[in-house]
């Protein structure tokens, strides 16, 4: 999630994130959000910038590049940060302040002035 142990313990110590089994019913409800997101993807006529961390555990590249490859979006920035993890936004300081600023400029770069 990240590499920086005061977001892990945060994350650890948060009452809203579930740290339990998981109940039996949430694989289906996954699989079926992701039939979903499939059918409507097409439609997303946006922009778009989709980002990714490579060292996250539970959602792989291709879900982010399969986003990318199905959306009519305007997107144009598809930005992988190597040696991230999950939370791109909440990592190392020094790493947290370059996703911060490309982030800052790819929307400077599209808000009319």
């Amino acid at each position: 999630m990240s590499r920086d142990a005061g977001v892990v313990a945060d994350y650890a110590a948060d009452p809203l994130n579930h740290h339990g089994k998981v109940p039996a019913r949430t694989p289906g409800l996954i699989v079926s959000f992701v039939e979903f997101m499939l059918a409507v993807l097409p439609l997303i006529r946006l922009l778009l910038l989709v980002t990714h961390g490579p060292h996250d555990r539970l959602a792989g590249v291709a879900g982010r590049q399969m986003v990318v490859d199905r959306t009519c979006a305007q997107y144009d920035a598809f930005k992988v940060y190597d040696g991230l993890s999950k939370e791109i936004f909440n990592q190392l300081p020094q790493d947290r302040e370059i996703v911060r600023r490309e982030f800052g400029e790819w929307v400077r770069a599209r808000v009319a002035p």
